[in-house]
């Protein structure tokens, strides 16, 4: 028997064989990655892109590993995620292509994970039938590839935590499936410490993947392997899940804005179902995508608001109901892994972002695998009995798929594409306007920059950043005068701001108030002795009004610090305000 089956291995065409296989959905996996994101290949970096790794000084700092590990000082305890932006800085620095070619590159192998672990899983539960169908298995992981929901994940650069946090996710899956082969300790015990050590991993790149141990479970349910020795093996999963849980938990209350949203329990339990279904949505419906979604006034008060919640739980009964049916297994485990994996999104818990929208297209990275295995599992079935079809309508889909994620795709080209994007389908946000605004500003279109960052306030007249960044557009359009009466209000209710004391004093510099620019930029530098635009613009004044000696002082301060943090758009400055800076008394 053995050697029958040998000679039939060898029999098989080449693309048939299993590692040929492999290796050719490999090359075609990475292919069409790169082709679909194409796009946002060459763009840049967008919002919190800046603050977790092009200007955060952890990212750039020798010690910088030791710190992400062993210190309170990052926004979120991602390490693992941290780590791998640590490493490529020392690539490819502030380039953002090479970030951008690996995160597509990791979604990639995701997709081929999920194969992989699709694959053990039904081959396990099928041991001695017949052996499925390894095209919609395939299918499942190409779905999961092209879908534009996961657009964000990959063209965004900061969600590399979305796809690290999968990486590990799937591999301690397959690894679980791995140990389920060994009946001897030792191979078994080899297999399920991998597989604890990915989930550990997993954690430490993105919290969200917490619930692990509520999916393996299900998983083996769905494929009839579920035994009562399983839940006393997740025991060590719910445990990492509940330690590092609680570490983001920390992170996220213990920030500089931890005012994320004030919402009461009625507003949670009603806004929580209509989460599902609006995933649910885009999933089916991948159209109208939006970086950032209006934000949700939920009314527990309104009977409306609990319908969504209602209709998820008598979905939930009734696939129960029909659990030993054909199909009613599949449904219920495609449907029960989808609404798990949003339990950290529902808004039960708070995150950042929920001060903007409480839904977004990268929360659902997760949860749409249940979604494309259900349809692989439809597709299935259908191509048992008419396979001409079934593989015309699959090729049609995934075209589908692919030609809209390659359109979402172009907006993260550049930022101002991306946020008058947003603000074309979400006019509310006063988010999207601000951005649109800095983004303008960032590419010295002043003029085009004011309107947005008008809307910003008259949407939000406590949006303080946007007083000054407005105050900024204008200085720079050549309006100092209408610049002022903004960073005036914006240090009424921030006057400990150096930044804005230092916007403030440019202002006046422009409109040759130099005593108030100096009084302004001495303020600057009371709060921030190590800011050194603040010590540059100073000694600019200093210079106009004939003060060489005060004007000495504050230019070499300002080198020294210029220097010291690699900051040499300062450095310009100073060289071309003080062209003979050797000329200036010696400190």
């Amino acid at each position: 028997m053995a050697r029958h089956e040998k000679t039939s291995a060898r029999l098989l065409p080449l693309w048939q064989r299993p590692v040929a296989m492999r290796l050719l959905a490999a090359a075609l996996f990475i292919a069409v990655g790169l082709i679909i994101y194409g796009p946002a290949l060459d763009g840049g970096f967008i919002w919190d892109d800046y603050t977790l790794l092009a200007e955060n000084p952890l990212i750039a700092a020798g010690n910088g590993l030791y710190r992400l590990w062993f210190s309170t000082q990052t926004v979120d305890y991602w390490p693992v995620t941290y780590s791998s932006f640590w490493l490529e800085w020392r690539l490819w620095g502030r380039d953002p292509i090479g970030y951008h070619v690996t995160n597509v590159l990791m979604h990639a192998a995701g997709a081929l994970l999920l194969w992989a672990v699709l694959s053990k899983l039904v081959l396990q539960a099928n041991e001695g039938k017949d052996s499925p169908n390894t095209w919609a298995l395939l299918l499942a992981g190409g779905l999961w590839l092209v879908h534009p929901v996961n657009v964000e994940s990959v063209a965004w650069i900061a969600q590399r935590k979305n796809l690290m946090a999968m990486l590990f996710f799937l591999l301690s899956i397959l690894f679980y499936l791995q140990a389920q082969d060994h009946t001897q300790r030792r191979a078994w015990c080899a297999r399920y410490s991998l597989s604890l050590a990915a989930f550990l991993l997993a954690m430490l790149s993105k919290g969200s993947v917490l619930v692990l141990p509520l999916i393996l479970p299900l998983l083996l349910w769905w494929q009839g392997m579920l035994r009562r020795r399983v839940l006393w093996e997740m025991r060590p999963y719910l445990v990492i899940a509940v330690a590092l849980g609680a570490v983001n938990v920390w992170f996220q209350t213990h920030g500089e804005d931890v005012s994320i949203r004030e919402a009461d329990l009625g507003q949670r339990l009603a806004g929580a179902g209509a989460v599902v279904w609006f995933y649910l949505y885009k999933a089916l419906l991948p159209i109208h995508l939006s970086f950032i979604y209006p934000k949700w006034d939920v009314q527990p008060a309104d009977w409306r608001w609990w319908l969504p919640t209602v209709a998820a739980i008598a979905v939930t009964a009734a696939l129960c109901w029909q659990r030993r049916s054909r199909w009613g297994r599949t449904l219920l485990a495609g449907w029960g892994y989808f609404c798990i994996a949003l339990i950290p999104v529902m808004g039960l818990t708070d995150v950042y972002f929920f001060k903007f929208s409480l839904v977004a297209d990268h929360y659902q990275h997760l949860a749409l695998i249940g979604v494309c295995v259900v349809a692989a599992a439809g597709w299935n079935l259908w191509h048992k009995r008419t396979p001409r079809t079934a593989t015309i309508a699959a090729a049609v889909v995934i075209a589908l798929l692919a030609t809209l994620t390659w359109r979402q795709s172009r907006l993260y080209q550049d930022e101002t594409v991306l946020y008058a994007d947003t603000v074309a389908k979400n006019p509310g946000s006063d988010m999207a306007h601000y951005n649109l605004g800095v983004a303008l500003c960032e590419r010295s279109r002043y003029d085009e920059a004011i309107a947005p960052l008008q809307e910003a306030l008259r949407l939000n007249p406590q949006y303080w950043e946007a007083e000054n960044n407005l105050g900024l557009a204008l200085t720079n359009a050549d309006r100092p005068a209408d610049a002022i009466a903004h960073y005036q209000k914006a240090l009424q209710h921030q006057p400990d701001n150096a930044k804005y004391h230092l916007n403030l004093g440019v202002a006046l510099a422009r409109l040759k108030r130099w005593e108030d620019a100096i009084a302004q930029h001495r303020e600057a530098t009371r709060l921030r002795d190590d800011f050194a635009e603040a010590w540059a613009n100073l000694a600019v004044a200093y210079g106009m009004l004939g003060h060489t000696r005060q004007a000495a002082d504050c230019y070499f301060r300002a080198m020294q610090l210029a220097k010291a943090q690699h900051n040499q758009a300062v450095v310009q400055f100073l060289h071309q305000w003080f062209p003979q800076a050797a000329t200036l008394p010696d400190p």
